[in-house]
């Protein structure tokens, strides 16, 4: 079960089209967070749907998990056409089993492991304009712009089959999963890279400082 879940949204933003959720499947348990692009009533109830339905989805007797989620997610954005057409978002997933843990990811919602060392990032945020930034070309408020591409995130009534990253990494290896949305990591990277202890005193601190201060909807979960 998760240790931290909270989403939430600061001052600016009129409704919080973030979401962040767990739930428990045999042999395992899966945690999802969501950021929809847009911050408006659609894109929430858009989320909110997929959420909804990816949960309700087929987990039972999963032989390929990797495949599995990618089935399910694409299934749930077909099956959402028709109420919610043209809603964008992207999202992270985690299925954790007691040997391996699957994760899936679009945009930049980002899935790290919680060393001692600090974090360490699993997932590579789908951006073209991230090597430029890693290389100095580009400044963090460029690529702060250039993150929102709508073309790296899921859409509805879009062809979403090559969206989706997805990797297996063994569970033993991960100290402590993070899940989190760009509203959180992009403003809370350097807490992050302090030791394990710290960050876990540090986030609900950080949680209550975006809910009063945030420009962005933020959500996180650390298992």
């Amino acid at each position: 079960m998760a240790y931290i879940i909270s989403t939430g949204k600061g001052p600016v933003q009129p409704v919080n089209a973030d979401l962040v959720t767990e739930w428990q499947i045999e042999n395992g348990s899966i945690y999802l967070v969501c950021d929809g692009v847009n911050h408006n009533d659609k894109t929430m109830a858009a989320v909110q749907y997929f959420a909804k339905s990816l949960i309700n989805s087929d987990w039972i007797n999963i032989d390929s998990p990797d495949k599995k989620v990618r089935d399910n997610i694409l299934k749930v954005l077909e099956s959402m056409q028709s109420e919610h057409n043209g809603q964008t978002f992207c999202c992270c997933i985690a299925i954790v089993f007691e040997k391996e843990t699957i994760l899936a990811h679009c945009g930049d919602c980002r899935i790290g492991d919680l060393t001692k060392e600090g974090v360490r990032w699993l997932t590579k945020d789908d951006v073209p304009a991230l090597n430029l930034y890693n290389k100095g070309h580009i400044t963090k408020e460029i690529y702060a712009k250039a993150r929102h591409l709508i073309s790296t995130k899921l859409k509805v009534g879009a062809n979403n089959h090559n969206s989706l990253t997805i990797k297996k990494v063994a569970t033993l290896n991960v100290e402590r999963l993070i899940l989190c949305s760009d509203g959180f990591w992009s403003v809370t990277e350097p807490l992050l890279q302090t030791n394990l202890s710290n960050i876990l005193k540090s986030v609900p601190t950080e949680i209550r400082r975006l809910e009063a201060e945030s420009e962005d909807n933020f959500s996180v979960v650390i298992v």
